[in-house]
């Protein structure tokens, strides 16, 4: 056996067992699945505009699908609460990043991508969670999934709003804690983004 043939096999059960992953994570909040699923396309955009390639664009999509898996650990009244969360219950729903980055840990072939999901909540002025990080104290990786969650939060439907225009979002963002290099790409090639977030809906 070739040595690519043996890393198809390597990257075809890597694939599987992510997959597993999500589909118990459907069963438990199909929205946020779906969210994330979205997020992985916009992360692996901005990523590829920023000029990763390789292993270092693979490890942001899959962080990127995988980044919300803490919430399975959030009780469903707080998930699914259609009003602004409390204090408590915030502070509950922020544990989500330490428990999806415990989980990352348990799986070999994603363990070294634990720090991108634990600091996607991170803010370059340092007001963001879990640990405050400022500027290039967060992954870079994190970063950039930090604006794809945000942007496609902003655009989506939820149970408490409705979505804003991709151009609102952007506008939204430019006033927020978050990279400006890279907020400069979604900013430039939102209508590039949007035209393929609507071909990847057309193919599913």
């Amino acid at each position: 056996m070739t040595t690519f043939e043996q890393q198809s096999i390597r990257n075809h059960y890597h694939e599987d067992g992510l997959y597993r992953i999500i589909s118990l994570f459907e069963r438990k909040d199909s929205y946020t699945a779906n969210h994330s699923r979205k997020v992985a396309l916009i992360s692996e955009f901005i990523g590829k505009k920023a000029g990763l390639r390789g292993a270092a664009l693979r490890n942001l999509t899959i962080a990127a699908l995988l980044h919300d898996i803490g919430k399975i650990g959030v009780p469903e009244h707080i998930i699914d609460k259609q009003d602004k969360l409390t204090d408590e219950e915030f502070k509950i729903m922020k544990k989500h990043v330490n428990l999806g980055a415990e989980i990352f840990r348990l799986y070999p072939e994603i363990s070294h991508l634990s720090d991108i999901v634990l600091h996607h909540h991170e803010r370059i002025d340092g007001s963001g969670y879990p640990e405050g990080l400022k500027g290039d104290e967060i992954p870079f990786a994190a970063r950039i999934l930090a604006i794809a969650d945000v942007y496609e939060a902003l655009t989506a439907d939820r149970p408490y709003r409705k979505a804003t225009s991709p151009e609102q979002a952007v506008r939204t963002m430019a006033s927020m804690p978050l990279d400006p290099m890279l907020l400069e790409i979604v900013k430039n090639d939102f209508q590039e983004l949007e035209a393929m977030l609507r071909k990847k809906q057309e193919e599913a």
